[in-house]
């Protein structure tokens, strides 16, 4: 119950940041323009680089540490600012290189040094820690507290192109002041510094190290195409294809949050020795995301075209394009995720490494060979085949450690009521307005479909669903 109920809170937040760039994307496309939204997209995409150095994997280091030691208040104090105290050393080192090479680009020399206030924040970011002890609560009313911030901001003062450095300043600010919200509740969570047997803080260095190798790949495949679509053809094309990634990024949202909450729960499994748990928990994991991302996936591809029309108007009406070929993102992109905190999660970070350093290596070929002919759908293309390469990897790898995958066998029926839902829905954009009003009515009928399909069709999982329920209904 307790990763059901962590699910459905980070399950809501998710909701939450789906609903902010519904209305801020819009807003912000029209406003600054694809020139503006670009700048903020490369120079945003070259700090991320430096956020990366000073991060070090012990973000996600630190969640696995705590899940270990979660049960004995002493352990996990020790580990929390032993962290603490790495993490301000990496940043200060981040902070010192990243305001160096800010000289190199003069003329958004003023947009990096605010962005460049990101790197700060790591410093004062405890959110692995709330994690790491599957205590989302906090954290998920910390966030939405500061998204929902952060849209009201945009609206009141971000009024036209020119705007484009106070929107930077709004972005970057809620994000610093978010992180150090959540030090107030550390206060009951772990002992004082100076009562804690902290050691020496470095011991955790080579062991996060071997985490920020692969962050670094995933960091150069995920942030490298805007940077060489602004390099190789224009800051605009940069833009264009930010805001596609996003539009995939918002929808996927809501599937990665599985593998987020299962990282801390089959990491204490893995702590404890039960390999029951870590196989009943990775089974469901794998067929909960094949029944929520197949039809996003499906359904996004269906309507993307009109959806992007409507919803980045048409300076970007290219982006269209870009979305329907990044749409199978949202499948592959939710699998990765999970098999990357089930390696993580098991001390098998070699396996995960392996896997986004191929990806990355992928990627970058294919960038090189396909931007300057096909632009920025080359740059999609490239990211299909990486993120697919990263997936398939990780698949290989876990069924060594004797990952069981059977639960695949019971998605088909996932995967064929998407396919048809989607071919309804296309046959339904013919007779509708590609308006907001179009779209709300072909997303509604197309969730209507989905569900009858499932019922037709005997979806297993709404057994697991209705177990649920009755569980909750006998407590109550």
């Amino acid at each position: 119950m307790k990763v059901l109920k962590n699910f459905l809170y980070n399950s809501s937040y998710q909701l939450l940041v789906i609903m902010v760039p519904l209305l801020s994307t819009p807003y912000i496309a029209r406003v600054i323009g694809s020139h503006g939204v670009g700048i903020y997209s490369y120079t945003n995409s070259l700090t991320q680089y430096f956020v990366l150095v000073a991060d070090l994997g012990l973000t996600m280091f630190g969640t696995r540490e705590i899940a270990y030691v979660r049960d004995n208040i002493e352990k996990r104090s020790a580990v929390f600012w032993g962290i603490v105290g790495l993490q301000i050393c990496t940043t200060a080192i981040a902070m010192t290189l990243f305001y160096c090479f800010t000289n190199e680009y003069a003329h958004y020399h003023n947009y990096l040094i605010i962005q460049g206030l990101q790197i700060l924040s790591l410093a004062t970011d405890v959110s692995w820690y709330f994690v790491g002890i599957e205590d989302f609560k906090d954290v998920v009313l910390r966030n939405a507290l500061f998204k929902i911030l952060s849209l009201l901001l945009i609206f009141t003062l971000v009024k036209n192109p020119s705007d484009l450095f106070i929107y930077t300043v709004i972005m970057v600010a809620t994000a610093v002041l978010g992180n150090m919200t959540l030090w107030p509740f550390m206060r009951t969570r772990v002992i004082a510094p100076w009562k804690a047997k902290i050691g020496n803080p470095i011991r955790y260095l080579l062991p996060s190290l071997a985490l920020f190798v692969p962050q670094v790949a995933v960091q150069i495949y995920t942030v490298l195409n805007k940077v060489m679509l602004g390099n190789m053809i224009s800051v605009t094309s940069a833009g264009i294809y930010d805001y596609s990634d996003k539009i995939i990024r918002t929808i996927l949202a809501i599937v990665t949050s599985i593998g987020t909450v299962l990282l801390p729960h089959l990491a204490s499994a893995y702590a404890k020795n039960d390999q029951e748990t870590i196989d009943k928990y990775f089974r469901k994991a794998v067929e909960a995301i094949a029944f929520l991302s197949l039809p996003l996936a499906f359904g996004l591809a269906a309507i993307a075209p009109d959806f992007v029309k409507w919803f980045l108007g048409s300076d970007f009406r290219t982006a269209g394009g870009v979305v329907r070929i990044l749409a199978p993102l949202v499948i592959i992109m939710a699998y990765s995720g999970l098999f990357g905190s089930a390696l993580v999660s098991i001390k098998q970070t070699t396996g995960y490494t392996i896997s986004v350093i191929a990806g990355c290596v992928v990627n970058v070929i294919l960038n090189l060979l396909l931007i300057p002919y096909r632009g920025i759908n080359g740059a999609a293309i490239a990211t299909i085949v990486s993120e697919t390469t990263v997936t398939l990897i990780q698949i290989l790898w876990l069924h060594r450690c004797n990952f069981k995958f059977d639960s695949f066998i019971r998605c088909y029926r996932y995967l064929l009521a998407s396919i048809l839902m989607s071919i309804f829905v296309i046959m339904v954009q013919k007779v509708v307005s590609s308006n907001f009003a179009g779209l709300l009515v072909e997303g509604m009928l197309g969730v209507f479909v989905y569900g009858l399909l499932g019922l037709l069709l005997r979806f297993p999982i709404f057994e697991d669903i209705t177990q649920i329920f009755n569980t909750i209904r006998k407590k109550n």
